[in-house]
């Protein structure tokens, strides 16, 4: 049988920046026994022209299959992923399985998903059920510098199969450090350890100086696939695990007195590797520490004892610790650029550490990010004040608000005309992954039948479900999809109209790319006039027009309109949805998102701080 007369059941478009592919292989019965190299599984990658990319390095080539790997399939699996890299180049991944000796067990279904150079692998459903090939795995960890670490690795090889495991160190500035002594040098891939398949391996990491990031890779290298069977975990060895309070300690006394200091205190949450969401106040705070800067991060909840170092210019506090904090900073007599920036968080605590700081010549800035009083009369921020925020931004050196609402609002609370206005923008990841979608050939190909779709939050302190419902039953000939997770219990939904649960950024682009409407249905309330909201940054990077209820400033927006009432909200569905765009809209969202990314906008906002002092 001739390589180009197999029959490749699976078929999938790539991604330029696609370094790897994850196929899932899915068996609807498992086997009674172990069965070694029971099939292979055969592939091929073509460019843009259609021509079949040769492929070099450690993978397995056949004349009759070409490119191939073997499974082995496991006692009571069915399912198994195998990462395959993808040269420079590819355009098209095709793939197809074939049994070794009539061995395979069951009717295979193939599913793949794409990894770019820097995206970690998704580790939430491995076990020893469902274990995941080595190689082309991808971790990042955050660590202290001069810190010695275990890692701890539980892997499996069917036979003797070997692999590496590759280590790469990071400073705050992302430039890539050696490593110290214990590691093997491969003169190309850089330091490594050898991974057998042993059930449970731990590893000594001393991290080296200068150092905040980790990352660890997987590499095939001889023999069977070596599996993992758990996610890598990296945590600081034993006898070197310090305290919340050292490590604060330890921080501030590494301080230089010519330092430039930011504390900033939020009502967003910590940073953590868990939790990869980062909103205005975390990209902040990441951007100032890249650029130098010392960052005192005080959130709404506390960081794990692990993320209290994001990296070594970044320091995590825990409620509570605020004022001890302020103390021990004024001790050290720091003679640079020294700001404390409240964004949207004006209790008690936060007025006196403006008050402390600016006795000692530090600048002091007031951001309002979202309408607290508001919030507080539907039932959230039960600490909030009016009098404590409106004496905060009084005494400010300087006041940035999100909207034109809210920068009306503390104009004239505080009597103040100097507020800077610096609206939300779109995640940078987010921009360069949907790129393809701001085009009219995907629209042509992905969005001929009207879909409209919301990403977000449900709940009905602001999703406004009376219009939404009604618009929804009075256009049944138009299919709805929500994707959030905070459903009303007991919620009846017409048949147009489909809940697809929580995702993530990762997740939902394959079923947003056939939307051609993005909804913003919040309930019109005063909490509302004031939000910026992140969503039509995103739905713009999506290439969707955009229908919303009215809220900050939507109309400098590309492909944004508004309604006020039941009525409107379904004329302007109507419009939208009949909406052909030509590659002007797509020009014009491009052009717009290039000052409406988080990086232009922290930017701003570091240029803002740093211009109190000029």
């Amino acid at each position: 049988m001739k390589t180009e007369e197999l029959a490749y059941g699976l078929s999938h478009e790539l991604n330029a920046d696609t370094t790897h592919v994850s196929v899932q292989l899915s068996l609807d019965s498992a086997p009674a026994e172990d069965l070694e190299k029971s099939a292979v599984l055969y592939y091929r990658l073509q460019d843009e022209s259609g021509k079949e990319i040769r492929l070099n390095g450690k993978t397995g080539i056949s004349a009759k299959y070409g490119p191939f790997r073997y499974i082995h399939q496991k006692q009571g699996q069915s399912r198994y992923t195998v990462e395959v890299p993808v040269p420079q180049g590819s355009k098209v991944f095709e793939a197809g399985v074939a049994s070794m000796k009539q061995r395979l067990r069951g009717e295979v279904t193939l599913t793949a998903t794409e990894r770019g150079p820097h995206t970690d692998t998704d580790f939430s459903r491995i076990s020893e059920e469902s274990p995941l090939a080595v190689d082309g795995v991808r971790q990042t960890y955050s660590v202290a510098p001069g810190v010695e670490y275990e890692l701890t690795v539980h892997s499996r090889s069917s036979s003797a199969g070997k692999a590496l495991l590759l280590l790469s160190f990071f400073d705050a500035q992302q430039n890539l450090l050696p490593p110290t002594g214990e590691f093997g040098i491969h003169p190309e891939l850089g330091p490594y350890c050898y991974l057998q398949g042993e059930p449970a391996i731990t590893i000594s990491i001393k991290v080296p100086e200068h150092c905040v990031q980790l990352v660890l890779r997987g590499k095939h290298w001889s023999g069977a696939n070596v599996e993992l069977t758990d996610m890598p975990r990296l945590e600081r060895k034993a006898d070197q695990l310090m305290s919340a309070g050292q490590i604060v300690s330890s921080w501030i006394e590494k301080l230089d007195v010519a330092d430039n200091l930011i504390v900033l205190q939020s009502t967003a949450g910590p940073m953590s590797l868990k939790n990869k969401l980062l909103l205005r106040s975390n990209r902040t705070a990441l951007d100032l520490s890249r650029h130098g800067w010392k960052v005192v991060y005080s959130p709404f909840s506390g960081p794990d004892l692990s993320d209290r170092l994001v990296n070594e210019n970044l320091l995590q506090l825990a409620p509570g610790e605020l004022a001890g904090v302020v103390d021990q900073l004024v001790a050290r007599g720091l003679q640079g650029k020294r700001v404390v920036y409240c964004s949207s968080y004006a209790d008690m605590t936060a007025l006196s550490v403006q008050n402390r700081l600016q006795d000692y010549g530090w600048k002091s800035v007031y951001e309002i990010r979202d309408d607290m009083e508001e919030f507080r009369r539907v039932g959230y921020s039960k600490w909030y004040s009016p009098a404590l925020e409106q004496r905060y931004a009084q005494e400010a050196d300087g006041i940035v608000a999100t909207s034109p609402r809210l920068m009306d609002k503390i104009s004239v609370i505080t009597g103040r005309s100097d507020v800077t206005y610096l609206p939300n923008a779109a995640p940078d990841e987010l921009v360069e992954q949907t790129r393809s979608m701001r085009s009219l050939a995907h629209f042509q190909n992905y969005r001929g039948k009207p879909l409209v779709g919301y990403l977000g939050h449900l709940t009905d302190s602001w999703f406004d479900w009376q219009k939404f419902l009604a618009v929804a039953r009075n256009n049944i000939d138009l299919d709805f999809e929500l994707i959030g997770h905070g459903m009303p219990k007991g919620q009846r939904l017409p048949i147009n109209v489909r809940v697809l649960g929580a995702m993530s950024h990762e997740e939902c682009l394959p079923v947003v790319a056939n939307w051609t409407v993005g909804l913003i249905p919040f309930v019109e309330s005063r909490l509302t006039y004031g939000v910026d909201p992140n969503k039509v940054y995103e739905y713009v990077a999506m290439g969707l027009q955009t229908v919303s209820a009215p809220m900050g400033d939507l109309e400098r927006v590309p492909g944004v309109e508004i309604y006020r009432s039941t009525e409107e909200f379904s004329d302007r569905l109507r419009d939208a949805v009949r909406v052909n765009p030509d590659q002007s809209f797509y020009a014009a969202c491009s052009t717009f998102l290039e000052t409406a990314n988080w990086s232009y906008r922290v930017g701003q906002i570091r240029e803002f701080i740093e211009g109190l002092y000029q």
